[in-house]
């Protein structure tokens, strides 16, 4: 993506969890750690942006896709952490806070992981 919004696969492992967001602010950067559960352990997860500043929304959009490789089958979690630098957002949406909608998709489902205000 750009060095404003990145994201990182921390985990990708057998078993399920709570599909979930934490988000901790550190200096210039915020960081959203999440779980998205799929069907095996080999995905990996494309990150995007939609910017709309007249209404101050940031839409993040996790693209969950599977890798071309032999897998084991079972049902599994994705642990991601995206990385913002939130001074970015701040000057863009000229704000201290936006709306912000994270969402993922994956097998034609969307899932939302956070809908709604959102600290700069």
């Amino acid at each position: 993506m750009s060095e404003n919004l990145t994201i990182e696969i921390l985990s990708a492992k057998c078993g399920t969890k709570p599909e979930r967001i934490t988000v901790e602010r550190i200096g210039g950067l915020i960081f959203i750690r999440g779980t998205i559960n799929v069907s095996n352990p080999c995905h990996t997860i494309k990150i995007s942006e939609e910017i709309n500043k007249e209404k101050r929304m940031l839409k993040i959009i996790l693209n969950v896709r599977r890798l071309k490789k032999i897998c084991i089958e079972c049902l599994a979690n994705i642990e991601f952490l995206i990385k913002m630098n939130r001074y970015h957002y701040r000057r863009l949406f000229n704000a201290q806070n936006c709306l912000l909608r994270l969402e993922y998709y994956y097998r034609g489902k969307v899932g939302v992981l956070y809908d709604g205000e959102f600290e700069l």
